[in-house]
């Protein structure tokens, strides 16, 4: 338990807050196994996720599961490289795969100057509202603005207002500065997207579903069309079906694994690793990361060539980005059996209907997010 400290091994948590850090986490591991639960029909008594706040994480093994960080949708809906990465800079909405980014521009000859990535969920942000408005406050203040107050970002409610003036792109009127993930980027549905892929399934035929499509498919949880959504689902489903029970590896959160700094050409004989800063988080749990040329260099971040082109869209350097949630795993007697796609127990295997569980996806599917709004 005590492995589950702040995202990205932070130190910004006191021993009070760690331990109801350790219990927000609890619960959020605690409703997903009842999700789990509640995935087939008639609900099961039985899941194979497993609380690692209340069970410890000994004797488990680490499976990390990583993928690209430009949104699939994008390079699927658009055949021009230029398009896609024009539409991923567009909107916060587009940028899907648990990673998220904003791009600020000089306001002369509209050249990138920096590009900042983060994979902060909005659950953090929320606890740190509930529990430490002055250390959320603290947090913007260093990372946003010195004019931040709690009242902007407070809904009508009382409850942290995730897309608030101050959590927004400057490109979107110049407001305020991305410091979290918004919308369907969110701790909780990685928990519950893993909770929900953990029955091994079958096809109408009775064989078991393996291939990662298929497979998300058939179960109905987030998006097929992402990255992140059905390789986190067939690589939970694949250590079900080894024998074990799965959780979610400390420290809790969604990591920037690795950044391909291959093919980056910089000026003046600078070396790529000097146009990156991991803000936020450590060198092995990137949370933040900021891209943009030393001071004084004499040129921008849009000088900058990443394969013989040069950067002129944040979604260049997302594509070398891998993202990354960590996964264990322990042996258990106890096996799970098989469903269909209508959620149906196969012990025996039954007649299969291959009608899915009329269930709400844990991640909302094509949200377009209108700053604009009354929401913030």
């Amino acid at each position: 338990m005590s492995n589950y400290k702040g995202p990205g091994n932070i130190k910004e948590l006191n021993d009070t807050l760690q331990k109801l850090w350790q219990s927000e986490l609890s619960r959020l591991f605690e409703e997903g196994i009842k999700r789990a639960k509640n995935e087939v029909s008639p609900p099961s008594n039985d899941a194979w996720m497993f609380n690692p706040i209340l069970e410890g994480d000994a004797n488990t093994v680490k499976k990390k599961i990583d993928w690209n960080a430009f949104p699939k949708n994008l390079t699927t809906m658009y055949a021009s490289k230029i398009k896609a990465w024009r539409e991923g800079d567009k909107s916060r909405g587009n940028q899907d795969e648990y990673c998220e980014w904003e791009v600020v521009r000089d306001q002369v000859d509209n050249k990138i100057i920096r590009v900042t990535f983060t994979t902060e969920t909005p659950d953090y942000f929320e606890f740190l509202f509930n529990n430490d408005p002055k250390l959320l406050l603290d947090i913007y203040h260093k990372h946003v603005s010195t004019k931040v107050k709690i009242g902007d970002l407070t809904s009508g409610n009382g409850k942290y207002k995730r897309i608030n003036i101050w959590n927004t792109p400057e490109i979107i009127n110049k407001r305020g500065v991305l410091l979290h993930m918004i919308g369907p980027n969110s701790f909780s549905a990685a928990v519950d997207l893993s909770a929900e892929a953990t029955w091994p399934s079958v096809d109408l035929n009775g064989n078991i579903i393996s291939d990662e499509q298929q497979l998300i498919d058939c179960r109905n949880y987030g998006d097929a069309g992402r990255h992140s959504d059905p390789h986190i689902g067939a690589e939970i489903n694949a250590l079900i079906r080894q024998g074990n029970i799965i959780s979610l590896a400390a420290p809790s959160g969604l990591y920037i694994d690795n950044i391909d700094l291959t093919g980056f050409d910089v000026p003046d004989g600078l070396e790529a690793s000097d146009l990156m800063t991991i803000v936020r988080g450590d060198q092995n749990n990137m949370l933040r990361v900021v891209f943009q040329v030393p001071k004084d260099s004499g040129f921008k971040l849009g000088d900058v060539k990443i394969d013989g082109t040069h950067i002129q869209f944040g979604g260049q350097i997302a594509e070398k980005i891998t993202i990354r949630v960590m996964g264990i795993a322990k042996n258990t007697p106890n096996i799970a059996p098989s469903i269909d796609c209508s959620g149906t127990i196969q012990n025996p295997i039954s007649p299969i209907s291959f009608v899915p569980l009329a269930l709400d996806s844990t991640r909302r599917k094509n949200v377009e997010y209108l700053l604009n709004s009354t929401e913030i």
